[in-house]
């Protein structure tokens, strides 16, 4: 018999993995009855009874191989759906602190409290009717103020205090008006003290405010 795998596979690789060893499996199950139909039938043909055996060992044991080595997939395969689940629990709630903090400062109170759960999908609760909404319900203004706080939930999560990351930003404030854009610049005030922030925009309100915040600008005409 082979060995196992001498490598955990990504979730997807064990089960496509999973899938082409079933088939196989199926082939040498169909290549084994006929064998087998082949000793019966031994008088009928010209091979010898040893060459018949032989062959039906080769299959037993392709068999075997076979077997073995889709029980190690469906074992890793569980193994990484069980990791898995295990690092969704603990970093949902790192990511769901990080983006409600930011987050409310920037909804003017008109939510009070982010839901991130196990499997990252966002909700929020309407302040005063205590509705819980998901994301994909909020207005677009809405959501654009969720995925500003979230993207520098996961930065946080991704990169360590000692080496921040850096953040690009690409008109993030396109639905934002100017009360909305002031108060997301005081984040990005507090942001950029901890890491190299790009912002790209073609609103002069923006460049101007960035400017009162100690932006470093760098203007870009057609050609460049």
């Amino acid at each position: 018999m082979s060995p196992l795998l001498p490598y955990i596979p990504s979730a997807q690789e064990a089960e496509e993995e999973e899938k082409r060893i079933a088939l196989q499996l199926a082939s040498r199950k169909t290549e084994h009855a006929r064998l087998v139909e082949r000793v019966n039938q031994a008088f009928h043909n010209l091979r010898t009874e040893s060459e018949i055996e032989e062959d039906l060992a080769l299959a037993e044991r392709s068999l075997q191989e076979i077997e073995c080595n889709r029980a190690a997939l469906t074992l890793a395969l569980q193994i990484l759906q069980d990791l898995s689940r295990e690092q969704q629990e603990v970093l949902a709630p790192q990511l769901n602190s990080a983006v409600e903090s930011r987050f409310l400062r920037l909804c003017r109170r008109g939510y009070d409290e982010v839901k991130i759960d196990p499997d990252f999908q966002v909700w929020v609760r309407e302040a005063g009717t205590g509705a819980v909404r998901a994301a994909e319900s909020l207005s677009r203004g809405t959501q654009d103020q969720l995925y500003f706080a979230l993207r520098f939930g996961l930065i946080d999560l991704v990169s360590a205090e000692e080496e921040p990351c850096p953040c690009l930003l690409d008109e993030p404030f396109a639905a934002y008006d100017r009360e909305r854009i002031e108060e997301a610049f005081q984040i990005l005030e507090e942001e950029g003290r901890r890491r190299r922030l790009l912002l790209f925009t073609c609103r002069e309100d923006v460049r101007d405010l960035a400017g009162k915040y100690g932006a470093h600008i760098i203007r870009m005409t057609n050609d460049e």
